[in-house]
């Protein structure tokens, strides 16, 4: 069971005064079970996406559709 007094505190690595709700690039890190590479492997420099990857990568692109 997970107690909340044994969570981690990171500190934010977020801009002070920086608008995150602009436009523009984002750099984003999915975290899945274990750490496994579950989505994909980095082969020569270039990701190769797994049969799950490619899934996520699918719906990651549909998402300005959504909203």
């Amino acid at each position: 069971m997970n107690n909340p007094l044994n969570h981690h505190h990171r500190r934010s690595i977020r801009l002070r005064d920086y608008d995150y709700t602009q436009n523009g690039l984002y750099f984003v890190t999915v975290c899945v079970n274990k750490r496994q590479p579950l989505l994909g492997n980095v082969s020569d420099g270039e990701m190769k996406l797994s049969d799950a990857g490619k899934m996520i990568e699918e719906f990651w692109n549909k998402l300005p559709e959504k909203f």
